[in-house]
């Protein structure tokens, strides 16, 4: 049975760096499907009223 490695792997070089335009960031937020749960102060209100309740 051959010994098991130990310790950290060897870190992979960085990956270059994707520069921030206004385009790659609409990318970057269009590819994922929206948030079931988008409307922050409406999730708020209803942890307010569940800590009330308690």
């Amino acid at each position: 049975m051959p010994k098991r490695k130990r310790g950290r792997p060897p870190l992979d070089p960085m990956p270059e760096p994707i520069p921030d335009t206004p385009e790659n960031i609409a990318r970057a937020i269009m590819q994922g499907p929206p948030k079931a749960e988008w409307d922050f102060e409406k999730a708020r209100e209803r942890r307010r009223e569940a800590s009330r309740a308690s």
